[in-house]
């Protein structure tokens, strides 16, 4: 991935302490946002936004990488979501995806209130209910935050960015917001990927980073495969294909199948004379953290490729295929 800052290798290797590994942008917070302005993450509903989103920033508290960028900080900076839904929705979603460094005291989670009827609190106000003052703020839908609602009208999204922009360099306070975008049908494309956020195009000018999400094309829809783009500001678009991992995170395309190539590693330790039970092959499972149904299930494909043999039940061995 291009960078838009020089120095990477060597800057890299500095911060954290290990091999460079991410793009160093040390200007940029996570090392792909830029600061005091709006960032966006544009997907359709349903198409994973968050499980995409969420397990990077877990990534982030780890090791200090954010979609292959990192800023190269040995504290990370503060966080929050500002949402109009269930805050539970978040903590049930984070603990289902097993994102065991995310919690209350670094990714508080606040949900906007009604003051008047039909009218959201504003977010600015929201802000100010945030406990640690928040340097990121990661904002869930920010189409409905529009206090006219008319999200394709010019003239309403450009009011409403600038005093969104003011009140962010003010604060400075970066934001991460999700939009919607338009679902591209199998064969369609838009020839610019900020070209199928819903409404007017004024919210997709003037931004920072551009990450959207989409089914890569000539996939059906019921695929598990995500079409990712990445555009950082003023630099080249970046595509690369993700999907859903054994707990439902989306995670590179490759990722996925290293935990199978793990699997195979411990089944091929194994002689083929030598009997083993399930409850052995689910222990590996526990060491990769491979769910116990996704467990099962590649015994069941293990048997029909005829590297397993299934001597009894709970009971198997390995054949000369694996």
């Amino acid at each position: 991935m291009p960078s838009d800052d020089s120095g990477s290798a060597a800057a890299t290797s500095l911060a954290l302490d290990q091999p460079a590994l991410a793009n160093y942008r040390p200007k940029h917070l996570l090392g792909l946002l830029s600061p005091a302005r709006l960032n966006l993450l544009a997907g359709a509903s349903g198409l994973g936004k968050w499980p995409l989103l969420l397990p990077q920033l877990n990534q982030y508290f780890a090791d200090r990488r954010f979609f292959s960028y990192t800023d190269g900080r040995h504290e990370p900076p503060r966080m929050g979501i500002l949402t109009q839904d269930n805050p539970q929705r978040f903590v049930d979603l984070i603990r289902d995806l097993k994102l065991d460094l995310l919690h209350p005291q670094n990714l508080p989670i606040l949900q906007a209130a009604y003051p008047d009827e039909g009218i959201v609190e504003p977010i600015e106000s929201c802000y100010a209910r945030f406990p640690n003052a928040p340097q990121i703020l990661i904002i869930h839908s920010l189409h409905s935050f529009m206090p006219s609602g008319e999200v394709s009208r010019f003239s309403d999204v450009r009011a409403f960015r600038q005093r969104l922009q003011s009140w962010a360099t003010a604060r400075n306070v970066t934001i991460l917001a999700t939009v919607t975008k338009a679902k591209s049908k199998v064969g369609q494309g838009y020839e610019r990927a900020r070209d199928g956020v819903l409404g007017s195009v004024k919210w997709v000018t003037e931004i920072g980073a551009f990450i959207a999400i989409d089914y890569p094309q000539g996939h059906p829809e019921t695929t598990s495969h995500r079409r990712v783009l990445i555009s950082p500001q003023q630099s080249s678009l970046i595509e690369s294909e993700w999907e859903f991992d054994p707990h439902g995170r989306l995670v590179p395309s490759e990722a996925v199948y290293l935990w199978q190539e793990r699997m195979k590693k411990h089944l091929q330790a194994k002689t083929p004379s030598e009997p083993f039970r399930t409850a052995e092959i689910l222990s590996w499972a526990e060491q990769e953290m491979v769910p116990v149904p996704t467990a099962k299930l590649w015994i069941a494909d293990r048997v029909a490729e005829g590297e397993l043999i299934r001597i009894r039940k709970g009971m198997y061995k390995r054949t000369h295929l694996c």
